[in-house]
């Protein structure tokens, strides 16, 4: 687990048992579990009774300074960049795909004979979203009932529901998203790493107002 190390915040902080520890030593600290959660600005749950000790083995394995820390990922970073453009470019120059102004790349698409999706409609559709590597974030393509969504919310990048907007109720369609309608240079939270392209396919059950959706 790598964690930053900063200057303690207030007694007990669990930064101040690791400013005293060397490297490889393995240490037991005990502290009020409230301090935890004081830590990272959340409420102590009600299931937990305050003042609870809690106990954390700690053993240091490796120490990185910051400005070594940051050109490692400096240079992770830019051999992403470079392992995304050639992933991408086989696309990018296949003229049986249709590429879209802001880059989003259609692999096929049967757009469907009903009504497209507006701002504020409810989709109700089957989808994957996985990277090219082949790592599944999102399967909802063998559910009893179709995700609904609400279009126009960008949760899942610009790519995503753009992708959305081009098929109509009762399309398909598969698109390749690159970060640049995704999470582009920064990634997400440590989950979704940067320059990361994603397949996503789609089918398109249903498409509702939000009145016919309240009807229904």
């Amino acid at each position: 687990f790598e964690m930053i190390v900063e200057t303690p915040s207030f007694e007990g902080d669990i930064m101040s048992a690791l400013l005293s520890m060397h490297l490889n030593d393995h240490a037991t600290v005990i502290f009020p579990i409230d301090s935890m959660f004081i830590s990272i600005g959340e409420e102590l749950p009600p299931y937990i009774e305050p003042g609870t000790l809690t106990e954390m083995e700690i053993k240091l394995k490796e120490i990185i300074r910051k400005d070594v820390l940051d050109e490692e990922i400096r240079q992770e970073t830019i051999m992403r960049k470079r392992n995304e453009e050639s992933l991408l470019a086989p696309y990018y120059t296949n003229t049986e795909y249709t590429i879209t102004n802001d880059s989003l790349i259609v692999l096929n698409v049967n757009r469907g004979k009903g009504r497209y999706a507006k701002a504020g409609d409810i989709m109700k559709v089957y989808f994957t979203f996985s990277t090219l590597e082949g790592d599944t974030l999102l399967d909802f393509s063998d559910e009893d009932k179709p995700y609904e969504l609400v279009f126009g919310d960008m949760a899942l990048g610009q790519g995503f529901y753009e992708g959305l907007g081009l098929v109509a109720k009762g399309g398909d369609a598969e698109f390749i998203i690159p970060s640049s309608l995704a999470w582009g240079a920064d990634g997400f939270q440590g989950i979704i790493l940067p320059y990361t392209p994603f397949k996503f396919d789609l089918k398109v059950v249903d498409i509702l107002t939000s009145d016919e959706y309240q009807a229904e």
